[in-house]
C-alpha cells in the first residue's frame, strides 16, 4: 500500500496527521502492475515472486500493531487516521484511546491461545516480524512487573507507550526502507505463548480498571501527554463499549448480569422503543454560547488580560454585552499557535507559563480533545438520541454468547436464567417484533437507525442482518465443536413450533426446490441446505434420525452428529437428505 505511517516522533508530535501518501511507491507499483499483471500490486521477493507468509504471521501482525499503541489502563491509541467501528466518533483520532478495540483484542488473544496450543513447537516468521514480536514481548514483561509491583503512574504510562510505539516504528521503517522482508527465521512457540499470556493478563487488568462507578464500562478515553507524563480521562459511556466488553469473554456470568442490569437502567435505554441509543442523549449548548470564555480565566492570565486592556483582538475580543470570545478565525489550537510567535514579540515580559496558559484556556473553552464528531453534535444517523440497529443486533449476539458461556458452566444457575431473560428482552426491542406504528416503517425490513424525532430510517442490508442470522442459529442450538455438529437448543421457545399442519419449502444441495410437510409441534430449517426437522416430545434425552439418499436411516441417541456425517453436511454432497431431532419439552423455553 502506498501509505506510510510516521515514526515515533511523528506519532507523538502530530497524532492526528501521521499518514503520508508515497507517490514514488505508487508509480513503481503501477509500473510493475503493467509489467507482470495484478501481482505487481502485491509485495514481491527478490525474484519478483509474490512474498508469501503463513497463517501464524497473518494472525500475529494485527495483534502486534494494536499492542504497539496500547496505553496501560487506557486503551488503544487511535493515531493513524482511521475510525473505529463507529465512524461517528472519528474526530477523536489522535486524542482517543479505544477500549472497544482492547475488548475485542482480548477476545482475539483468547482465540489465538486456543489455536496456537494445537500448533508445532517452532513457528516460521519473517525476520522483521520475529524481531518485533520479541521486542514487544520484552516490553510487556517489564510492564507486567511494574503492574505487579504497583509501579504504574503517568510517567510509566508514557515510558511504556513510547517503548511499544518505538519498536513498531523500527519494524515499519525497516520494511519501508527495504521494500519488503529480508528473510525468514524460526522462533519457539513458547515465545508466542508468552506474548499471548502476558497480553491477556494486562488487557484484563485494563478492562477492570475501566469499569465506571455507575457499573458501565468506558468505550473510549482521551489521552494527554507531555515530555514526561501521560494521563487519560474517560469519555461519556457508549453502547458499543458495553457490547464489546460483553463479547470479550472477560466477565463472569454474574458480572455480565450486573452490567445488563445497569444498562437497562441507564440513560442509554429508550423505553419508547424498548431498545438502546448509542450514547445517552444530552442537551447541546447553543451556537452563540460555544465560544464564550470564562471571564475569570481572562483575569488570571496576564497575557490575555493585557491584550484585552490594550484592545488587542488577535486572541480574544469583547462583544457588545461584555462577553469574551476567542478570535472567530481560529479553527483549532494550531491556528492559535500560529499567531502566538508574533504576539510573543509584542509582550516580552509575559512568562512562558502564561503563554502556555492561553492554550489551556482555549482547550477548556472548546474541549476539542473530547470532540468525537457527529456522535456528539448531530441527531440523526449515529447521533444523539439515536438507536443504531446494527449495534443493538451486536448486543443481542453478545448477550447470547454470555448466556451460552454461563449455560455451559451451570445450565440451572440464576445467572444463566437471567441472561436468557435479558437475551429475549433485547430481542423484543428489535423491529420485527413491532407494529409499523411502533417501528415507523415496515418491520420485516432491516433499517439503519431510529432517531428520537422519527421512525426507522435508511432501509438497507446493514450489519443488523448478519448478527440476527447468527443468533437465530444460536436459538436453534446449532453449534460446531471440533468439526462436529451439536444440537443444544436451550434458548429455543416452544412457541416457535407449528400449532397446525404446515409446509416447509427449501432448496436442496442440487438447487432443486422441495417441500416438506410439517405436523403440529414441529419446525424446520436448513443447515448447509440439509433440512433439519425439530419435533417436541415428552421423552428424554435428545435423539436424532439421520436419513440418507439410499433410503437408510440411522438413530443417534444424543445431541452430537459424528464428525464423518457432519463433514457430509458441510460438504453439501447430498448423501444426507434430512435430520429429524426429537426435542424434550422440558428443554424448551416458554415466554
Amino acid at each position: 500500500m502506498p501509505y506510510r505511517i510516521g515514526d515515533t516522533k511523528t506519532l507523538f508530535s502530530s497524532p492526528k496527521d501521521t499518514v503520508t501518501f508515497d507517490e514514488s511507491l505508487q508509480q513503481r507499483t503501477d509500473a510493475m502492475n503493467n509489467k507482470i499483471g495484478s501481482d505487481g500490486r502485491l509485495l514481491l521477493d527478490a525474484d519478483n515472486e509474490v512474498y508469501l507468509v503463513n497463517l501464524s504471521e497473518k494472525l500475529l501482525v494485527p495483534l502486534l500493531s494494536k499492542l504497539s499503541n496500547w496505553v496501560i489502563d487506557g486503551g488503544i491509541w487511535l493515531n493513524t487516521q482511521r475510525p473505529e467501528w463507529n465512524d461517528a466518533n472519528n474526530a477523536i483520532v489522535g486524542n482517543g484511546l479505544s477500549m472497544v478495540t482492547l475488548f475485542y483484542m482480548r477476545r482475539y488473544i483468547a482465540f489465538l491461545e486456543e489455536l496456537f496450543v494445537q500448533g508445532p513447537d517452532e513457528i516460521c516468521l519473517s525476520s522483521e516480524v520475529a524481531d518485533w514480536l520479541t521486542a514487544t514481548c520484552k516490553i510487556l514483561v517489564q510492564v507486567l512487573r511494574d503492574v505487579k509491583e504497583g509501579d504504574v503512574n503517568a510517567n510509566k504510562r508514557l515510558e511504556h507507550l513510547t517503548a511499544l510505539v518505538s519498536v513498531a516504528s523500527d519494524y515499519r521503517q525497516k520494511v519501508y526502507q527495504q521494500g519488503g522482508f529480508s528473510n525468514k527465521v524460526t522462533i519457539r512457540k513458547q515465545d508466542v505463548d508468552t506474548l499471548l499470556s502476558i497480553s491477556l493478563v494486562l488487557l484484563d487488568r485494563s478492562t477492570l480498571k475501566n469499569r465506571r462507578e455507575d457499573g458501565l464500562f468506558n468505550a473510549y478515553n482521551v489521552l494527554q501527554y507531555s515530555d514526561s507524563a501521560l494521563s487519560c480521562q474517560p469519555l461519556y459511556p457508549m453502547l458499543e463499549g458495553q457490547v464489546a466488553v460483553l463479547s470479550s469473554g472477560v466477565l463472569t456470568s454474574g458480572e455480565a448480569v450486573s452490567l445488563l442490569d445497569t444498562l437497562f437502567n441507564s440513560a442509554m435505554y429508550r423505553a419508547d422503543q424498548q431498545s438502546f441509543m448509542l450514547y445517552p442523549d444530552r442537551a447541546l449548548a447553543k451556537f452563540v454560547e460555544r465560544n464564550s470564555v470564562d471571564p475569570e480565566a481572562i483575569l488570571r492570565n496576564r497575557l490575555l488580560r493585557d491584550m484585552v486592556n490594550t484592545g488587542d483582538k488577535r486572541i480574544v475580543a469583547i462583544d457588545c454585552e461584555g462577553r469574551f470570545h476567542f478570535n472567530a478565525e481560529f479553527e483549532n489550537v494550531d491556528n492559535l499557535k500560529a499567531v502566538m510567535s508574533d504576539i510573543r514579540k509584542d509582550y516580552p515580559g509575559v512568562s512562558e507559563a502564561q503563554y502556555q496558559g492561553v492554550f489551556s484556556v482555549y482547550e477548556s473553552t472548546f474541549n476539542h480533545r473530547e470532540f468525537t464528531g457527529r456522535s456528539g453534535t448531530m441527531f440523526g444517523y449515529e447521533g444523539l438520541g439515536c438507536i443504531y440497529w446494527h449495534m443493538v443486533s451486536k448486543l443481542l449476539l453478545a448477550v447470547q454468547e454470555a448466556y451460552v458461556s454461563s449455560w455451559k458452566q451451570n445450565p440451572d444457575s440464576a445467572d444463566t436464567r437471567k441472561l436468557a431473560d435479558y437475551y429475549y428482552r433485547v430481542r423484543q426491542g428489535i423491529g420485527f417484533n413491532k407494529s409499523p406504528t411502533e417501528y415507523g416503517a415496515f418491520p420485516a425490513d432491516p433499517y439503519s437507525h431510529t432517531p428520537k424525532h422519527a421512525g426507522a430510517q435508511q432501509p438497507g442490508m446493514t450489519g443488523q442482518v448478519k448478527e440476527e442470522v447468527i443468533t437465530r442459529f444460536g436459538e436453534l442450538g446449532v453449534q460446531i465443536d471440533a468439526g462436529t455438529i451439536h444440537i443444544e437448543p436451550s434458548l429455543l421457545c416452544e412457541s416457535e413450533f407449528s400449532t397446525h399442519v404446515s409446509a416447509f419449502s427449501y432448496v436442496d444441495q442440487q438447487g432443486r426446490e422441495k417441500t416438506l410437510s410439517l405436523d403440529k409441534g414441529e419446525l424446520a430449517f436448513t443447515y448447509c441446505q440439509t433440512p433439519f426437522i425439530y419435533r417436541v416430545v415428552d421423552s428424554s434425552p435428545i435423539t436424532m434420525a439421520v436419513s440418507f439418499n439410499n433410503g437408510d436411516e440411522v438413530t443417534i441417541n444424543g445431541s452430537h452428529i459424528p464428525v464423518h456425517w457432519s463433514r457430509k453436511i458441510f460438504s453439501r454432497d447430498g448423501e444426507i437428505t434430512q435430520v429429524v431431532v426429537d426435542i424434550p419439552r422440558d428443554r424448551l423455553r416458554s415466554l
